[in-house]
């Protein structure tokens, strides 16, 4: 867990901020920063993704919160386990709120991420961001992280699931 006192311009007062652990009982915070982030979710779906999440070693969620205990940003990180290459750790989300971005909040749940994946001795951690997101790039790069290639995402839904066979 991290603490820290952050000046915040666009707050009344220094907000103090306490990295910890995501919890069941924050489904609806991360729902709506989800929502930020461009994937909206209702807070049961997202009680359904952190029991299965939040149980699983290979996973790691973190959640900024205030001190209001409101939390104001989250972050997921897990364990790739590749035939081509090495296990490495993967970012694959984080947001955080956006009257608070630009304040150090992402700093600190990158940092506690990079820790969790030092901690499972793994030696390279990725994430992807859309092409888009521009400022989040330049803050990645600040960070240290260096783009190594761009892809393209397919992705092939299962509606009619109940018609194939899968046995």
């Amino acid at each position: 867990m991290v603490e820290k006192k952050l000046s915040k311009s666009s707050f009344k007062s220094s907000l103090k901020i306490r990295v910890r652990r995501a919890r069941i009982s924050d489904a609806a915070f991360l729902s709506d920063l989800s929502e930020e982030l461009g994937y909206p979710s209702t807070k049961n779906e997202m009680i359904f993704r952190l029991k299965n999440i939040l149980s699983d070693p290979s996973h790691a969620v973190f959640a900024a919160e205030s001190a209001e205990k409101s939390v104001i940003g989250w972050i997921h990180v897990c364990v790739r386990n590749c035939v081509e290459s090495n296990s490495f750790a993967e970012i694959v989300g984080l947001v955080v709120a956006h009257q608070a971005r630009g304040k150090g909040i992402g700093a600190l749940l990158m940092q506690e991420a990079e820790k969790w994946s030092l901690r499972k001795r793994l030696h390279v951690i990725c994430l992807r961001s859309r092409t888009s997101r521009k400022q989040a790039h330049q803050f990645y790069k600040h960070r240290g992280y260096k783009i190594t290639k761009t892809q393209r995402v397919f992705i092939k839904g299962f509606e009619s699931l109940s018609r194939i066979n899968i046995s």
